[in-house]
């Protein structure tokens, strides 16, 4: 079965995040002042990461569907947050060559499974595999919105009640996980780091 990524390249074993650090930061955006946490994370966000700031700026200000936008401001901020928590200084900066550089890799890695059908996986399979935690929460969160799409504590944010736009979702669903695999990138390995040993630490 073909699982690894032809196109993507694998995450190194010093950027994989620890599910318990995602539990951390969302526990911490579910308390009371949930939004104003959000938004001094989008500060520090626009402030250290001006590149995927601008492209996240992109997308909210596009004519789509305002409960996936809503979701895919919180899913990519908290995600932020979350690399922050567990690599501190050792994350740095996204250039917009890396940034582009990934969403061409995805978007080869896209076609060549559609040339391949019998093959059952598609690219967020990869991903899951790459970054199996942080997979987990962003399609948690898309599935709770597909359900309960009128249920505001769904995505942690105020959103207007009704349906969602479903294509609109899958499109914030893509951005969000091409985040996740460049700021994965962007992880540099601490000081002790070997290649050869895949039991590395990660903090």
């Amino acid at each position: 079965m073909w699982i690894r990524g032809a196109a993507i390249r694998p995450v190194p074993p010093h950027a994989v995040v620890e599910p318990r650090i995602l539990a951390e930061v969302e526990a911490d955006v579910g308390e009371s002042e949930s939004h104003e946490m959000l938004t001094r994370w989008q500060a520090r966000y626009e402030a250290e990461q001006p590149a995927m700031a601008d492209r996240l700026t992109t997308l909210l200000d596009s004519p789509l569907d305002d409960t996936a936008l809503a979701v895919g401001f919180f899913l990519e901020i908290v995600i932020y947050a979350t690399f922050v928590r567990a690599f501190a200084a050792r994350l740095r900066p996204v250039s917009s060559d890396l940034l582009h550089a990934t969403e061409e890799s995805v978007s080869v890695e896209e076609e060549l499974r559609a040339d391949h059908p019998e093959e059952p996986l598609e690219v967020d399979d990869v991903l899951r595999a790459e970054q199996p935690a942080i997979v987990n929460f962003i399609q948690d969160h898309i599935d709770a919105v597909l359900e309960t799409s009128d249920d505001d504590d769904a995505v942690g944010l105020d959103v207007a009640g009704g349906g969602v736009d479903v294509d609109d979702l899958q499109r914030v669903y893509r951005h969000v996980m091409i985040s996740v695999l460049t700021l994965s990138h962007a992880v540099m390995p601490p000081a002790t780091y070997s290649p050869g040993n895949s039991s590395e630490a990660m903090a």
